[in-house]
């Protein structure tokens, strides 16, 4: 089936199994190849799931320039907001999905996916953190992310991410601070940091 895209004809292809393999660590759930024309989706999760990871990627195709966090927000958000309102039809994967990936392009997506998560977890000394975490709105300067009584702010993170991807900061140790940054999130505010920020880290 697949689907159009800016006049282009995307192929749609799901996993037989989890990204990353049995004994894999899964770093991303779903993958967009615009070279390629083909959009991947992890096919073990649940199917409200695989329709927010397509929304996901079509984000990406859209403008690959916006972080991978703005990009995470944005399809939840929206996602719940279609799914809350009844204006998703039932069945949408199964209306796009071109099948299942091959045994060998399989292998390959798990190995993308677990040298990703190597390189997330070889990154940088141990940093330590106040893991008590903020969930407020963040009013601090650019870059900053730490509230007066030593919590991190989460919106203040996702801020800094942000500032950090685009160049805005123009930082001294960007190398350090990415690593910084990618720690925050995976120890302190268990997500998925960006991707982007991942690189600049590496």
């Amino acid at each position: 089936m697949g689907m159009k895209i800016d006049a282009q004809d995307f192929k749609v292809k799901m996993t037989p199994e989890a990204i990353g393999g049995k004994d894999g660590k899964r770093s991303f759930v779903g993958s967009a190849e615009q070279e390629k024309n083909l959009i991947v989706i992890d096919g073990t999760l649940e199917p409200s799931r695989q329709e927010e990871v397509l929304l996901h990627e079509l984000i990406h195709i859209s403008d690959s320039g916006i972080p991978e966090f703005m990009v995470k927000n944005i399809s939840g958000r929206l996602y719940g907001f279609l799914k809350t309102n009844d204006l998703l039809r039932p069945g949408l994967i199964d209306r796009v999905s071109d099948g299942t990936l091959s045994k060998a392009d399989m292998a390959k997506v798990s190995e993308e996916s677990n040298e990703l998560a190597e390189k997330m977890e070889e990154m940088g000394e141990i940093i330590p953190f106040n893991d008590a975490v903020s969930e407020g709105p963040w009013y601090g300067e650019s870059g900053a992310y730490t509230e007066p009584d030593g919590r991190i702010n989460r919106v203040g993170v996702h801020y800094a991410a942000r500032d950090m991807v685009s160049g805005r900061l123009a930082h001294g140790a960007r190398r350090s601070e990415s690593r910084r940054l990618v720690q925050l999130y995976r120890d302190v505010l268990k997500e998925e940091p960006p991707i982007a920020l991942i690189r600049l880290a590496q």
